[in-house]
């Protein structure tokens, strides 16, 4: 139902720029306990449906920080483009 739905969403959007996809990464020791990234999962459909490439090891989470259901706690400096990707995506557009 949700590939369904992001594939009618997608249909009507210009995605011809987009270079990679890559979801939120979980840090790694949220990633255990949950056992799945959700973005993940989305980013994923939505690169079989257009075709973008997509790489879940471009982007990471260093910085553990609490769960932001319902909070408005700021997120900086959490986040990463993995050092050994940043040649990948030197250029690129992604989402």
């Amino acid at each position: 139902l949700l590939k369904s739905w992001l594939t009618y969403i997608l249909d009507t959007m210009d995605c011809d720029d987009i270079d990679y996809i890559f979801p939120i990464p979980l840090h790694k020791s949220k990633l255990k306990i949950r056992g799945n990234n959700q973005s993940a999962i989305i980013a994923k459909m939505i690169s079989e449906i257009t075709k973008i490439k997509y790489d879940s090891k471009i982007f990471i989470k260093i910085k553990s920080t609490a769960n932001q259901s319902g909070l408005s706690k700021n997120l900086k400096n959490s986040f990463h483009v993995n050092i050994r990707n940043k040649k990948l995506i030197k250029g690129k557009k992604y989402y």
